[in-house]
């Protein structure tokens, strides 16, 4: 106790007399980089204690001896960055800057103002945590992917490598219904299975380029409806818009200065969808009106256009944003349980297919011998 006192009277020491550190801040730190789960952590433990009456100086300063002089633990490194930066006369938002992305800045300076520092803090788990779960909905995909491309797989090695070598024991017309169209099947598959894959490949690698910057009618009204990766990639854009700007709102920031602040951190596709907003919202629209452009499926269209009807549809709107995801998550645990379905009747499907055909090679062969 004793130890950790004098540490902290000597940190209190060097901002009496910034001089005796001048040689040591004369180096500009490195800025940490706080993303992920370790973002959700910081943010937690500096919302708690600010809540509890520290402030962000002395909060930052405290966990930063808490954590010791270890380079191996990343919150020593963040909290005594932190902890300099704000010696140096810094908000929290621009002790942050560089280290997070810059949508929990505008965030976190609003809530600042306002001295709802910690509820900044709250909010920005909150979306953290309900971005996560929506990307590990969507990476939940690859389970029936990966189960097609293992039957698929395992029809091709059967139908082109090993019913082959038994087909040509029996004569053609001996054989089996299954056994001559998984033989069919077979050719079509070593002619065609290549180019297939390299048009996949060439149009997946396109579309991912593609996805932050096409910006079109067509994408609209076909891709974002029916085309993956196109669908998902905008429910999750959508989503995190309407996340990001509740957050905003919510922490003082008002729906036109909200806006731009976004737009400066999009790509093009979101870009000129705020673009779009804002040109709304200058022409009269109502903001609930203006917000529900094409960037939203037809649901939350209706959502935002009801809301919009309120007179507090910017205190609302973290809850459309909550509404808005938990039918995303919904939709995304259907699509999962779908394909999930398919992918097992496909692959019983070609079990039977692939028993079939092996009968009707091995049961011509047994009447030979007999």
């Amino acid at each position: 106790m004793q130890n950790f006192t004098l540490k902290v009277a000597l940190m209190d020491i060097a901002q009496l007399f910034p001089s005796l550190t001048k040689a040591r801040n004369s180096r500009r730190a490195k800025i940490p980089r706080i993303k992920g789960k370790f973002r959700v952590e910081i943010y937690n433990q500096l919302a708690t204690f600010i809540e509890d009456g520290f402030t962000p100086f002395r909060t930052t300063q405290i966990l930063a001896i808490e954590y010791g002089d270890t380079k191996k633990d990343p919150r020593a490194k963040a909290y005594r960055y932190l902890a300099k930066k704000l010696t140096q006369g810094d908000s929290i938002a621009s002790a942050l800057e560089g280290a997070v992305p810059q949508s929990d800045l505008y965030v976190l300076e609003a809530a600042e103002k306002i001295g709802a520092l910690d509820e900044g803090f709250r909010r920005l788990i909150y979306f953290s945590e309900k971005s996560a779960e929506l990307k590990a909905k969507l990476f939940s995909l690859i389970k029936p992917a990966m189960m097609a491309a293992a039957a698929l797989g395992i029809l091709y090695v059967f139908a082109t490598g090993v019913l082959p070598d038994f087909a040509t024991m029996i004569p053609v017309a001996d054989q089996g219904g299954a056994t001559t169209s998984l033989m069919a099947t077979g050719q079509f598959l070593e002619t065609y299975t290549l180019p297939i894959l390299v048009l996949l490949a060439g149009y997946f690698a396109i579309s991912v380029a593609l996805l932050p910057t096409l910006s079109s009618r067509f994408r609209d009204q076909i891709l974002k409806r029916y085309l993956p990766p196109w669908n998902f990639y905008q429910m999750f854009v959508a989503n995190s818009f309407l996340l990001t700007l509740g957050t905003m709102m919510e922490s003082g920031i008002r729906l036109k200065d909200a806006l731009p602040m976004i737009s400066k951190l999009s790509g093009r596709y979101l870009k000129d969808h705020i673009t779009q907003m804002d040109a709304l919202l200058s022409a009269g629209s109502k903001e609930g009106r203006a917000i529900a452009t094409e960037l939203f499926d037809k649901e939350n269209q209706r959502l935002l256009r009801i809301y919009g009807q309120s007179d507090q549809f910017e205190s609302r709107m973290q809850t459309i944003a909550q509404r808005s995801l938990e039918a995303s998550l919904r939709r995304v645990d259907n699509i999962v349980d779908a394909s999930n379905l398919v992918m097992k009747i496909l692959i019983a499907a070609i079990i039977i297919w692939i028993v079939m055909g092996i009968g009707g090679v091995v049961i011509p062969m047994i009447e030979q011998n007999i």
